[in-house]
């Protein structure tokens, strides 16, 4: 029996490299809630619900596991407008009988309720069990994600258990794909039975897996259809893993997975024919399927000395005979077994120079796709074309741009380059509906770590934006392997495969691990490597998918990368997955601000893969359980002023959307909103939102009914006149919701509202001269609720006959700052009483005090301004009575200007260290909106640090400071791009990195 380990051909230069595993063979058990239900539950009756009207929103209620066994949908993906089926196993562990209560489902999506719920009645004595049928029709709104919630009552309308289920609504699966895979331990059963094939794509379906890859389905990699499409051959012997393939078991399992509406793609190599030398399978060179070896690489310039991969000799991808001959016979095997694309496999970059039949260097002449991060290897100022050890790459869009238009209309392409680092562009930027990666922790590919992963997928985003149907890119599908078993059938450790989910699902992206009834990927080889998960660990990945499924429109669906600070009390945040921190990242949308946390505390290593990976140099051992943080304050600098901030995470309830309560206000890093999340186990994901919390439940354990805002400061009085004052105080503290304006309350029989403001002061008109008055203030929500009562401030009016000061001198402006100014004036003219002072307004809606003096200070510095914005302010003088008199001229003033923005981020990395040297990687990012044309890095050394050599850039040095700048090839940086430099150096004593960095002599931020 021969069995494949697929890796790529070994290098034929001097520079020593990692062997990557060549081709692509490429939940933590949530915590019981135990707790009883808090007093507010809106959606809940006092009595069991009958069959509901209107639309209600989730009443969040805890799952207890007592009474609600699963809930689960009959398919895997629905299309508007579709009966979507539920069915809710219910099993009674409360140990009394449950008689005329009532399971009642709840459509969300995210916090808005999605149409009316459903109820049916629930009898259930003590230990028995039952199942329930529920039928929902998708709405008409395509491309959305929900979350179902089932929730089990009492007669008395007591809630007893919940439990969640998400739905997909959409049309067409390339939108938000959840790939899975099939191999010969399914189509490998001569005995299959519709009945199985039909279980096993229910499987599927629990997790919401809407794409299969048929892995080593094929007869041969240049003849993948045994026979004729009208009569193909009922077994065939697959030239990979020289397994038994059925006909009837591919036929049944794709009719399985299209009732389940999920789409089968079938798997073959884009450049490999079978030259005959192993294992039984046909020569090419005489088989007769009209092969020619003029379409082949050679490692001559003879074509004495064919390049192959095991009994594969490569053909080149961009030559027109061979994608009509490989596409022909695709298509066959697409219409014989009613698949539904394409999905197209490399082995990998040869890493050599080859050539083709003619003696040419292989490859493309030019190649648009500069950008690619591995240009060492490359032999010309442009990567991935003749003539450079990875011109591989290169040949790929071509071949992608016919493979699509051969499919034809209603077929999907895929495609895995393997070779991401330095082939992303290539795949990202051509015709393929979804994108895919094979990601490995080597040298090479240098995916080592949890912040590797998600600077792919946010590649796959930004360079695929143009070439999306909705223009803001496709979600990549990552097929990684934690916990590498060689030879496949290992064990999975839960929090390996939780961390690295949590990074692939919050970061956008979905990753290839399920299939075969639901086994898990453990190694290359997918017959191999599908292995069983525990009980806990599918439970737990389970609420991961249904997570990913129901929030899809706020991870996947056009967000924008932000760099929002996001800060944790008490825990140190980090934007790269350093172990020990919380891992935060920010996006946003049109009505969103989303943020991801994932919890890296208690963690010794960001690197994903463990196990005996004999390909991976990077690779560390178990990751233990994340340490669990409770009642976690969070602050988060905000762009828009959210108008309610929403929570939810796969580790908490099940994924239920939850309402925070909030306070906002501004320091010294800007305007901000604190909230607190009731845990971080693996994931959490918190987002705001602009139109308010919708119908979700408030946070349990956040006070239930909503809370009112807090008093405002006691108003103080100014400009008193003898018929008005104005009066001015500190904000309130939001409650439940965030404070909407404030009103004046005058003492009274009764009491009654004198003013109203949205800001921090208001003026009172209409009293009479000589009269003493009491006002408080009192501050309301979004919603109307209104808050306590500041304290009570007294005023006097003036009496009718008092002069009030005049107006003091226009005041003039100096030492302008960003964020400050002095203004002087002259003194005013004294009224009646002499002046005890000075006010400066700024003028506004409503104009603001912002400084205040002594009778003898003529001037005042404000404070607390913005860079390059413009402001008008004015003097009053105010005397012992506290009449205010006139205003003085307005005077402008423009702050200066800030220092321009960074565009640029830099990462330094030791890659290694022997004590007197180092090896040194840096990133440049580009965070700006245009590209970079040409660039110069610089920065200082700590210590004694000398660069030696360098590479991809031209370095030099100074002193302490280094300067590295552009070669031909790498000079352009597009935004979001990313190039990599480095260089080895020596030291003595300690090997500090530099602390800040520049970028055409602009700071750059340090990533």
């Amino acid at each position: 029996m021969h069995i494949r380990t697929r890796r790529r051909i070994p290098a034929r230069d001097h520079r020593p490299r990692a062997v990557r595993p060549s081709r692509h063979r490429a939940a933590l058990a949530v915590a019981a809630l135990a707790a009883s239900v808090i007093g507010w539950m809106p959606g809940v009756s006092s009595a069991a619900p009958a069959a509901a009207s209107g639309t209600s929103g989730d009443p969040g209620v805890a799952r207890t596991q007592q009474v609600l066994a699963s809930i689960t949908t009959d398919k895997s993906r629905y299309a508007p407008g579709d009966t979507v089926s539920l069915t809710v196993n219910a099993a009674n562990k409360t140990g009394s009988a449950i008689s005329g209560g009532a399971v009642t489902l709840y459509f969300m999506t995210m916090q808005n309720a999605a149409s009316a719920s459903q109820a049916q009645t629930l009898n259930l004595g003590s230990g028995a069990s039952s199942t329930l049928a529920f039928h929902w029709t998708a709405p008409s709104t395509d491309y959305t994600g929900y979350m179902v919630s089932a929730v089990a009552t009492d007669s008395s309308g007591k809630a007893l258990d919940s439990i969640n289920v998400a739905v997909d609504v959409s049309s067409d699966w390339s939108r938000f794909p959840r790939y899975g895979y099939m191999t010969n331990n399914s189509f490998g059963n001569q005995g299959l039975s519709t009945s199985q094939a039909a279980s096993i794509m229910s499987s599927m379906s629990n997790y919401h897996i809407d794409g299969l890859q048929f892995y080593d389905w094929q007869y041969n990699h240049d003849q993948p259809l045994c026979g004729t499409v009208s009569a193909p051959c009922s077994s065939w012997t697959d030239d990979g893993n020289q397994k038994t393939v059925y006909a009837s078991a591919v036929k049944d399992l794709v009719t399985a997975a299209h009732n389940s509406n999920i789409v089968a793609m079938p798997y073959n190599a884009i450049f490999s024919a079978d030259n005959g030398s192993c294992c039984g399978a046909p020569d090419y060179h005489t088989q007769g399927l009209g092969v020619s070896p003029s379409w082949g690489v050679y490692q001559d310039t003879n074509h004495s000395k064919p390049l192959a991969f095991f009994q594969w000799d490569y053909m080149d991808p961009s030559n027109p005979g061979w994608q009509q001959y490989l596409m022909g016979q695709q298509n066959a095997a697409i219409q014989a077994f009613d698949f539904d694309g394409f999905h197209g496999d490399t082995f990998g970059d040869p890493d050599t120079v080859d050539y083709n039949y003619n003696g040419q260097p292989a490859g493309v002449a030019s190649d648009s796709c500069t950008t690619d991060t591995d240009g060492a290897h490359s032999t010309t100022p442009v990567h991935n074309v003749a003539g450079s050890a990875t011109w591989l790459s290169g040949t790929f869009p071509s071949f992608l741009s016919y493979a699509k238009s051969a499919l034809g209309s209603g077929k999907y392409l895929m495609f895995n380059p393997v070779t991401y680092d330095h082939a992303h562009c290539e795949a990202n930027t051509s015709a393929v509906d979804l994108l895919y990666s094979e990601l490995w922790p080597n040298d090479r590919d240098q995916y080592w770590d949890y912040g590797s992963l998600k600077t792919a997928i946010d590649q796959g985003f930004s360079e695929s934006a143009s070439a999306s149907p909705t223009g803001r890119g496709k979600s990549l599908t990552v097929a990684a392997y934690t916990d590498f078993a060689n030879g496949g059938g290992g064990t999975f450790n839960t929090p390996d495969v939780l961390l690295l989910d949590s990074t692939l699902f919050a970061s956008g992206g979905s990753h290839e691990e399920l299939g075969d009834n639901g086994l898990m990927l453990d190694y290359q080889e997918y017959r191999a490597g599908a292995t069983p998960m525990s009980a806990s660990l599918s439970q737990s990945v389970q609420n991961y998918y249904d997570f990913m499924t129901a929030y899809e429109n706020l991870l996947r669906d056009g967000q924008t990368a932000t760099n929002q600070t996001v800060a944790v009390s008490g825990q140190t945040v980090s934007s790269q997955a350093t172990p020990g921190d919380v891992w935060a990242f920010t996006k946003q949308d049109a009505d969103h601000e989303v943020i991801q946390l994932i919890n890296m505390v208690g963690q010794s290593s960001n690197l994903w893969q463990t196990g005996a990976c004999d390909m991976c140099s990077h690779i560390t051992t178990p990751h233990p359980a994340p340490t669990q943080l409770t009642n976690v304050p969070v602050k988060y600098y905000f762009k828009n002023t959210p108008k309610a901030v929403m929570f939810a995470s796969p580790d908490y309830n099940n994924g239920t959307t939850y309402s925070v309560p909030f306070t906002t206000g501004t320091d010294s890093g800007g305007s901000y909103v604190s909230f607190t999340v009731p845990s971080l186990n693996y994931w959490d994901m918190v987002y705001t939102s602009q139109t308010g919390p919708g119908d979700a439940p408030v946070l349990p354990g956040s006070g239930g009914t909503p809370t009112a805002p807090g008093a405002p400061g006691t108003p103080v009085a100014s400009n008193i006149t003898a018929n008005s004052a104005t009066l001015t105080w500190t904000a309130a503290t939001a409650g439940s919701n965030p404070v909407a304006g404030y009103d004046v309350y005058r003492v009274g029989s009764p009491d009654a509202v004198v003013a109203s403001s949205t800001g921090l002061s208001a003026n009172v008109s209409g009293l009479s001269p000589s009269t003493s008055y009491q006002f408080y203030v009192k501050a309301k929500d979004s919603t109307g609720l209104t808050g306590s009562a500041s304290g009570t401030t007294s005023v006097t009016t003036a009496s009718g006959g008092s002069t009030p000061p005049g107006a003091p001198g226009t005041p003039a402006a100096s030492n302008v700052t960003t964020s400050a100014a002095t203004l002087t004036w002259t003194a005013a003219a004294a009224g009646s009483n002499p002046i005890s002072g000075y006010q400066v307004f700024q003028v506004g809606n409503p104009d603001k005090v912002v400084a205040s003096t002594g009778a003898g200070t003529l001037s005042a510095t404000i404070t607390g301004l913005s860079p390059s914005t413009a402001y008008q302010f004015y003097v009053k003088a105010k005397d012992s009575t506290g009449l205010t008199g006139s205003a003085s001229g307005t005077t402008a003033v423009t702050t200066a200007g800030a220092p321009p923005p960074s565009t640029a981020k830099v990462t330094y990395a030791v890659q290694s260290d022997w004590g007197s040297g180092m090896s040194v990687a840096v990133t440049i990012t580009n965070t700006g909106s245009t590209a970079i044309n040409g660039w110069t890095l610089g920065f200082a050394f700590p210590g004694n640090q000398q660069v030696g050599s360098g590479w991809n850039a031209n370095w030099s040095q100074n002193g302490h400071n280094v300067t590295a700048t552009n070669q031909s090839f790498n000079g352009a940086i597009a935004p979001g791009a990313s190039i990599s430099i480095g260089f080895s150096g020596t030291y003595s004593g300690a090997d500090a990195k530099p602390s800040a960095f520049t970028v055409n002599g602009l700071p750059a931020t340090v990533g």
